[in-house]
């Protein structure tokens, strides 16, 4: 018994929005000694903030991270777009959607993780900054996108 291509690409990409979506949610993709950073918030001690709020009062590294997370969460969100347009595809057993969608996610998560992972290594946030497990789902989220692209360009057959 076959094991029918859609249903794998489509299954691998529900999965690949779940983690995208946990990974845009949480405040967990670099953390310093007190404050825990998200793409849209951050939290220092009990208090909430929006990353949109944040007063730089001209102060360049502050730009830079303001900037580089802004974005970091607007490549995520179309990466994640990507990912349903890559789902819809193998729904439909439309294999040129599915493979283009995954691969063009793919490449948008990749886009996500170096524009990110640059705070890090620039020093962009005060402390001794460390990426988080939300990162670590992004990198999972690029893995998966290869895979569901080649899985669809292999396993779906002719394009529709």
């Amino acid at each position: 018994m076959a094991i029918d291509g859609k249903f794998v690409v489509l299954g691998l990409s529900v999965v690949i929005i779940a983690f995208a979506i946990a990974g845009l949610a949480t405040r967990q993709w670099i953390t310093t000694d007190n404050t825990d950073y998200g793409l849209f918030e951050y939290k220092t001690g009990s208090a909430t903030k929006k990353i949109a709020d944040i007063n730089c009062n001209g102060d360049d590294t502050c730009k830079e991270f303001v900037g580089k997370t802004k974005a970091s969460s607007a490549m995520m969100l179309i990466a994640l777009f990507c990912t349903i347009a890559a789902t819809a595809g193998a729904a439909l057993a439309n294999k040129l959607i599915a493979l283009a969608g995954s691969a063009a996610a793919a490449v948008f998560y990749l886009i996500t993780l170096c524009i990110y992972g640059s705070i890090d290594r620039d020093g962009g946030v005060a402390g001794d900054a460390k990426l988080k497990g939300s990162f670590g789902l992004c990198v999972i989220c690029l893995i998966l996108s290869c895979v569901a692209a080649a899985l669809a360009h292999v396993m779906m057959g002719k394009s529709s």
